[in-house]
């Protein structure tokens, strides 16, 4: 009764090894009943005997049983290991399906065979039947760790918190939203990426040892050639120290032979003078000793024929050794002869040289002089022997200074055929004569030449030039009367590397050159005669933002004074006239923009605007179709074209007036430049080049500016 009362469960007793049959058919479900419910089953505990010791020592004769049974054969870890990671308790299963347990029961086949053995014949087989209260009194002990270690034991990895975290956690904890893997693939992942880094640090360190080879060698070849170049250089030092104290031992004994000859030369000149003074002494005593013998007739018949043959061949002996004692310095003069050439024999320096030939001076040629120097050159005779050229130059009188005035004299020494005068007067004749010295004398002088500078620097004056939009009119002052032409130099005012462009021969004292608008130019000027060229004159800064123009006196009213830069219009009270006092400014193009303004004083009636070329000087300034004007009186200020009147109402006095004349977008505006307020303005396509126009009606002063930059309030009318 108690076999069929209670389930027996025969589990053999071994601790590693537990055969476990696994079903061929993919039911996680199933499975988990079916294990779970195997516990249930009746399992054979088999008692520990001394013959089953050597199986334990030998398990695998369980791996060969379980192999040729087609059995997987498990540890009991994996057996703890697949029951904690079940999702579902035993209780849970049991509620879930009743039916899937006969499902197991067909697809598993189970031995009978324990059910028909009574337990009294286990028992007598060697097994130890167990019963489940029994066995339920020992599961407890197993369940507890292996509920502890469902909870704690980690086998998922977080990307987000960067830590490994239980797959419970990430089901239902704080990582429920983060991204997750498992540890193995996020080991795999850090092993790849630990992989690359590596890979990457090794080709770095590849290239470092690459660049530290290189680096190395570079250092190794700039060593050996820094050697090889100091060895080199220490050789050279060498080579030439040789070589200077070679020179310096030649040349030291070459003047130790010079100096000996010399000084041989110089004591047998001593010794021959000393000579001559012994037999001079001795003839004067003998003289004395016969003037006391005899008496004075004797003496002189006797003395007066030998005079006339002993005087003249002791004269010539006396003149002989003078000349021989003048000839001594003349031998030291030539010592620098005997340095270059000390092989040669002196004998031919030290005979007489002839006094030098007079040069011939060469007429002076063309572009050999400058505002301040003259170049000079002449010939000598190719036999002569020359120390020295002195070359002597005063300048020819001018009609203008007094006939009677001292007159300055240049005298340089050179030694070369040719020289330069400085220090000269521009534009003005000299005289110019040389001669030629040695150690015997100096030749006669050469005829005189004639030798004249290049004219005196001219000088650009801004003021006096004439700027409209894109042209100009350079004019220059010259104070030569003999100057032909002049050359004309100009480039931008800030352009380093640009070249200068010139104007060559140009005759007339202007020049117009085109230039572009809204630029400044530095303008250098150059006066040429046939004998040369001057230096280039200051920089004259020319600038195309601004219009300048003149007055032209040509054009003026007889009642009306100009001053003679050509600015200031002045109208006296005690002057009378009659008709219209105008004067006409310079032609303005008929292109760009032009501006200028005009200063009144003490003017209480007068007229300012333009007019085109064919208007008739006598005409009145806006009254015809091609002028236009802005006429200022005391109690009005009107703008008049072909006698029409526009009034405009001015509250103050006008002091300074402009006036803008605008080609490209066809108006004339007249401004307040004191207040930088437009006045009025004219729309009129201007065609024709027109001229800036003055009147006076009343007495007073007009004073023209001009070359001003368009002011901001210009820009912006």
């Amino acid at each position: 009764k108690q076999e069929e009362q209670h389930e027996i469960t025969a589990v053999p007793q071994m601790e590693k090894y537990v055969p476990y049959v696994r079903t061929p058919v993919e039911d996680s479900e199933d499975d988990q009943y079916t294990q779970e419910n195997l516990s249930h089953v009746p399992t054979i505990q088999q008692t520990e005997k001394p013959d089953l010791q050597r199986e334990e020592q030998h398990p695998d004769v369980y791996e060969d049983l379980t192999e040729s049974m087609d059995y997987d054969v498990i540890t009991q870890e994996e057996l703890l290991q697949d029951v904690i990671s079940s999702e579902f308790t035993h209780e849970e299963l049991l509620f879930e399906d009743r039916d899937s347990f006969q499902h197991v029961g067909d697809s598993y086949e189970f031995d009978n065979e324990p059910e028909q053995r009574t337990p009294v014949e286990l028992e007598d087989s060697g097994f130890v039947v167990t019963y489940p209260e029994k066995l339920a009194t020992n599961i407890p002990q197993v369940e507890s760790p292996q509920r502890e270690l469902k909870k704690t034991q980690a086998d998922t990895y977080c990307y987000h918190c960067k830590c490994p975290i239980s797959a419970i956690d990430k089901l239902f904890g704080e990582h429920k939203d983060h991204e997750v893997t498992t540890l193995d693939a996020a080991a795999t992942k850090m092993r790849d990426q630990l992989g690359e880094l590596l890979i990457a640090l090794e080709e770095k360190s590849m290239k470092i040892e690459e660049f530290v080879s290189d680096i190395e060698l570079l250092f190794n070849s700039v060593e050996e050639n820094c050697k090889k170049n100091a060895e080199l250089l220490e050789k050279q030092n060498e080579e030439m120290l040789k070589k200077v104290v070679a020179q310096y031992d030649e040349k030291s004994e070459d003047f130790e032979e010079v100096k000996k000859m010399k000084v041989e030369y110089l004591y047998e000149q001593m010794v021959n003078f000393q000579q001559t003074v012994d037999s001079a002494k001795e003839t004067l005593e003998t003289t004395a000793k016969e003037m006391e013998e005899f008496d004075g007739f004797v003496f002189l018949n006797v003395r007066i024929y030998t005079a006339m043959c002993f005087l003249p061949n002791r004269l010539l002996s006396a003149m002989d050794t003078t000349l021989s004692l003048e000839k001594v310095p003349s031998a030291f003069s030539l010592f620098e002869h005997y340095v270059d050439s000390p092989g040669k024999s002196n004998q031919h320096s030290l005979k007489h040289m002839a006094v030098p030939q007079t040069p011939t001076l060469i007429p002076q040629e063309s572009n050999s002089a400058t505002s301040t120097s003259i170049a000079i050159y002449w010939t000598v005779n190719d036999g002569d022997t020359i120390d020295c050229f002195q070359v002597y130059c005063m300048e020819e009188p001018q009609a203008s200074k007094d006939v009677g005035a001292l007159v300055e004299e240049h005298r340089v020494t050179v030694k070369e055929s040719h020289c330069i005068l400085e220090d000269l007067e521009p534009d003005r004749c000299y005289s110019v004569w040389v001669m030629a010295v040695n150690c015997t004398g100096c030749s006669l002088p050469s005829e005189k030449a004639i030798f004249i500078t290049a004219p005196a620097i001219p000088t650009i004056k801004a003021e006096d030039c004439t700027v409209c939009w894109d042209t100009a009119t350079i004019r220059w002052r010259t104070g030569s009367v003999a100057t032909e032409s002049f050359t004309l130099e100009y480039c931008r005012q800030h352009s380093p590397g640009e070249g200068l462009r010139s104007f060559a021969s140009i005759k007339r004292p202007e020049l117009k050159v085109s230039l572009e608008p809204n630029v400044n130019y530095f303008f250098y000027l150059r006066a040429v005669n046939p004998f040369g060229t001057s230096e280039q004159s200051e920089a004259a800064l020319i600038s195309t933002k601004g219009t300048r123009f003149c007055l032209l006196s040509d054009t003026s009213h007889p009642a009306l004074q100009i001053s003679p830069d050509a600015t200031v219009i002045r109208l006296s009270e005690k002057v009378k006239f009659t008709g219209f006092p105008s004067i006409l400014g310079e032609l303005l193009p008929a292109r760009g923009r032009h501006y200028w303004e005009t200063v009144v004083s003490a003017c209480r009636s007068y007229r300012i605007g333009i007019c085109y070329e064919a208007t008739s000087q006598s005409s009145v300034l806006g009254l015809s179709d091609t002028s236009w004007c802005m006429h200022c009186c005391p109690t009005q200020t009107r703008f008049l074209h072909i006698g029409v009147m526009s009034d405009v109402h001015v509250t103050e006095h006008l002091a300074r007036i402009g006036i803008l004349l605008d080609y490209s977008d066809g108006r004339l505006l007249f401004f307040n430049a004191e207040r930088g307020v437009v006045l009025f303005a004219i729309k009129h396509k201007f065609t024709d080049a027109a001229h800036p126009t003055f009147a006076l009606e009343k007495a007073g002063v007009l004073t023209l500016c001009t070359g001003i930059e368009l002011p901001e309030f210009v820009k912006h009318s």
